[in-house]
């Protein structure tokens, strides 16, 4: 039977769950459980303003039955915060979970629902709400505009989600990232992509980890930072603190990500890219900035070198025996048993994220003091290490400096730790004589070994072939050898003219091949021609002339390789207007002197006008008719060409917009009114309105500038002052007309009051004494008629009963403070201001006493007062409904969401 709300007794109820409670004590297993219920929303904070409370409600609604989103029917859905558009027609919904037994709130990121207004709509609630599991979530997401929400955040709450890949890399080496010993607890892996999709298309294999503390976060592998931020305060939903530390040992390169760490937390010393930092040292301390909810450490890894987020790998932590080395809570594993079955109870996941020395090793071959004859050496020796090597060097020294003579792979090093690699003498140029050799070790944990591990001091006495060059140019020389391969006598030129039919300029009679340094080019001439050299030849024959032909060799400084360069049409850059009344400039900078230009103006890939190679940097065209154009420009020199271009389009001449002030009265009796006007002509490409006023013919004063779409402002004056308003349009292209006055030459302030009939009576409602006592849901007519006028207020609560105080301005000016006292008038219970000019004040209160307590009303501006202050108030008892869940094994799912579908349709035929 039905109560007389329309829905099913508790009676009816029970007989419901008595059966599901039945079925589930029957299949009772170790198997892990899966909280099920209806979705039940949990709204906060509890004050809202009215579009606020509208797009709850909504949300509410929609969420309602909705068995296709999972973490509705495991969690508790809260609303955490709602941005609304200036048009107040969009808004985002930022939503958390909570435990629906315990009341927990889950730590991981927010999830997101957007509300769109229907303006044709004939329901109730005019909002409709789109969740990730819509069809339409991915047209409605990329709709939405940038100032509501960012491309990067656009990209994260994607409906995609990051698949798994087939033969996919596991990357290794990893520990939780806290103290050894200690225990945090998982709050959701997997649940990124397919549970509460904070972001999917990224975050298949990212972790939350809690404990409820903002605890110290330790490195859970060694690397270098690569990004630092710090500075926001602790708990801001828009902007996270995180580090990222990059790690060259692993191919390719790898970053790992710490998400939503406390302010300041990160050390000085990694606030630097590049600070070093091995695993198991302290990098910050969690706390919940960014989108997040609740203190927790987000953590992947990626491998996107060009930005702190990426996709993310496949990685296992040593320490961690479920999965392979994955962590997963119960219910993910429960839920999706392909991408992990097994969980800890509890969640609770413990740390061995410790390394205690440093790596030591020797070398046993060959023996020190060795005479090496031969032009390579192999070494062999043993390395150590309590957490296991990350790479191994064999170093030289032969002048003072140690160089890399060998990079022995980790997986050459055997289980002892033996290891055996070979140098080449001569590749690395070790002269003949005495020189060095020695390990370089670096651990998991990115420690390196103490001094010079197996140093050894061998000599050499072995004749390398081919020696290296007599002479090497520098950057800013070129050097003419004898012999090909930069081999035999040689000589170096430095910038300048050489003259090679007088005095010889090197002692060289044959030339077989020429070096040519970084930043400079030559040129050769002949009685026949010229040739340019801008690169190394290592053998003369056949660059087209002989030693003995050349009269004049020039060395110049090289002119830079052409790039791309900006072009600016009439002086301005890419996507400003162009009109056909006036003749077009396209120009750009001559960034070096050794460049020439070429432009070309197509129209529809058609050729219509073309310049001939110069080095001038302007173009004036005109007579261009209305259409779009393209313009090339090529530029070329001795060491390359580049080619850049723009489009541009020519079009009808602009024109100012036009606007007007509407109509004032020429006596206003309040301090506060509302301006308005129109725009008559432009709107199209209308940037913003000016507002300017003059305060009893003095000097004009900026109000301010307003967005296309805005119509109207509130102005509040002083009483007794005459104003001036005027006003002008400004386009998108900067065109304005002149400030004019329209129709508000001027206005004058002069205050009226009417006293309501409660200021009427003998005592009036102006102290607590003589306050006026409210009456449930009956609504009272108020207003404040001097400068800082309080009306007061009594009435009579029962305990633990929920009451909500409104109180709603009668006019766009009113704006209105709202204090609840308890009954001594010593203490302030709770308080509530408009949030803007003829918006409510509200509060919703549970009282903890039965007794009397009272209500202070003012306006928020106390130099608002008269008419324009009048207000309603009224007092109501507030009641909240709520659901509990049940907890049901896994293996029950799809029968019990069967049976909620049949109770539905059980309680729908008994509404009817």
């Amino acid at each position: 039977m039905k109560n007389k709300n329309g829905f099913l007794s508790i009676s009816t109820f029970s007989l419901i769950w008595l059966l599901f409670i039945f079925i589930l004590s029957a299949c009772q297993s170790e198997t892990p459980t899966t909280v099920i219920q209806q979705p039940k929303l949990v709204i906060t904070p509890d004050e809202m303003s009215p579009i606020e409370k509208e797009i709850a409600e909504a949300f509410e609604e929609s969420i309602t039955g909705r068995e296709d989103v999972l973490s509705f029917l495991i969690y508790d859905v809260n609303i955490d915060s709602i941005d609304i558009n200036a048009k107040k027609n969009r808004a985002l919904i930022w939503l958390s979970l909570s435990d629906p037994a315990t009341g927990e709130l889950i730590a991981s990121e927010t999830g997101l629902a957007i509300a769109q207004k229907q303006t044709d709509s004939k329901s109730r609630n005019p909002w409709k709400i789109t969740l990730q599991a819509d069809a339409d979530w991915e047209k409605v997401l990329n709709s939405l505009p940038k100032k509501l929400i960012d491309d990067e955040t656009k990209e994260r709450f994607s409906s995609r989600q990051q698949s798994i890949p087939h033969a996919a890399k596991v990357y290794t080496g990893y520990r939780l990232p806290w103290e050894t010993g200690e225990s945090k607890r998982l709050s959701g892996s997997i649940g990124h992509v397919y549970l509460y999709k904070s972001c999917p298309t990224t975050c298949l294999y990212a972790f939350d980890f809690y404990d409820g503390t903002m605890w110290p976060i330790l490195a859970a592998k060694g690397g270098r930072v690569k990004y630092a931020v710090w500075q926001y305060p602790n708990g801001n939903t828009k902007h996270a603190n995180y580090i990222v530390l990059e790690d060259t040992t692993t191919n390719p390169t790898t970053y790992q990500v710490y998400m939503h760490l406390a302010q300041d937390s990160i050390p000085v010393a990694l606030r630097t890219p590049g600070a070093k930092v091995v695993q198991g040292q302290k990098i910050g301390i969690v706390d919940d900035t960014g989108y997040s909810t609740g203190h927790h450490l987000h953590f992947h890894v990626h491998t996107n070198s060009a930005s702190y987020w990426g996709s993310s790998v496949d990685i296992v932590f040593d320490e961690v025996k479920v999965n392979g080395g994955r962590p997963r809570t119960c219910n993910e594993a429960n839920l999706f048993p392909s991408l992990g079955k097994s969980c800890q109870t509890g969640d609770l996941y413990v740390s061995k994220n410790n390394d205690y020395n440093e790596p030591t090793g020797k070398i046993s071959s060959p023996a020190d003091e060795t005479m090496i004859t031969g032009q390579t050496v192999e070494i062999k020796g043993k390395v150590a290490d309590d957490s296991g090597i990350q790479s191994l060097q064999v170093q030289i020294n032969y002048d003072g400096n140690w160089i890399t003579a060998s990079d022995v792979p980790v997986s050459e090093i055997n289980k002892k730790g033996n290891f055996t690699t070979t140098i080449d003498l001569c590749e690395l140029e070790v002269p003949d004589g005495d020189f060095f050799v020695a390990l370089n070790i670096i651990d998991k944990a990115s420690k390196s070994a103490v001094g010079t591990p197996g140093l050894r001091t061998l000599t050499k006495q072995y004749t390398c072939p081919l020696p290296p060059p007599k002479c090497t140019a520098t950057s800013t020389q070129i050097g003419l050898f004898e012999k090909p391969d930069f081999q035999g006598e040689c000589v170096l030129l430095d910038p300048g003219s050489y003259d090679l039919t007088g005095e010889p300029v090197t002692i060289i009679d044959t030339l077989g091949s020429i070096q040519i340094g970084s930043d400079v080019i030559s040129q050769f001439t002949t009685a026949d021609n010229q040739y340019p050299v801008i690169g190394d030849l290592t053998h003369i024959d056949g660059a087209g002339f002989a030693f003995t032909d050349i009269q004049t060799i020039l060395v110049e400084s090289r002119p830079p390789v052409p790039q791309s360069q900006t072009i600016y049409v009439d002086d301005q850059t890419e996507g400003d207007e162009l009109t056909s009344d006036a003749p077009i400039t396209v120009s750009w900078e001559i960034l070096d002197a050794s460049l020439e230009y070429r432009a070309t103006l197509l129209q529809d890939d058609k050729v219509l006008l073309q310049q001939d190679w110069s080095k001038t940097n302007k173009w004036e065209i005109s007579g261009l008719e209305l259409g779009g154009y393209k313009l090339t420009l090529e530029i070329h020199n001795l060491v390359g060409d580049a080619v850049s271009s723009i489009d541009f389009i020519v079009q009808e001449p602009d024109v100012a917009p036009i606007t007007s002030l509407d109509d004032l009265p020429e006596v206003i009796d309040s301090a506060s009114f509302t301006i308005s006007w129109a725009v008559t002509e432009g709107l199209d490409d209308l940037q913003y309105v000016e507002i300017r006023y003059s305060e009893n013919d003095q000097e004009w004063q900026m109000l301010g500038n307003y967005p296309a779409q805005i119509t109207s402002t509130v102005f509040t004056g002083n009483h007794g002052s005459s104003y001036q308003f005027q006003i002008r349009g400004v386009d998108l292209a900067g065109n304005s007309e002149e400030f004019h006055s329209g129709n508000a030459s001027s206005v004058t302030l002069s205050l009226s009051c009417t006293p309501d009939d409660y200021d009427l009576n003998s005592e009036g409602d102006n102290s607590f004494q003589s306050a006026t006592a409210l009456v449930m849901s009956i609504s009272q007519e108020h207003n404040i008629c001097d400068i800082g006028d309080h009306d007061y207020f009594t009435f009579s609560a029962e305990k633990d009963t929920n009451y909500r105080i409104t109180v709603n301005p009668s006019t766009s000016a009113g704006s209105m403070n709202l204090k609840l006292l308890d009954p001594t008038l010593s203490e302030i219970i709770a308080e509530s201001t408009s949030v803007e000019n003829g918006g409510a004040a509200s509060l919703v209160w549970t009282a903890p006493e039965s007794t009397t307590y009272y209500v202070d009303i003012s306006a928020s501006n106390s130099e608002i007062y008269g008419d324009q202050t009048s207000y309603q108030i009224k007092i109501d008892k507030s009641v909240q409904l709520t659901s509990p869940g049940i907890v049901v094994p896994a293996i029950l799912t799809p029968v019990l969401l069967s049976l909620l579908a049949m109770s539905r349709k059980f309680l729908h035929i008994f509404k009817k």
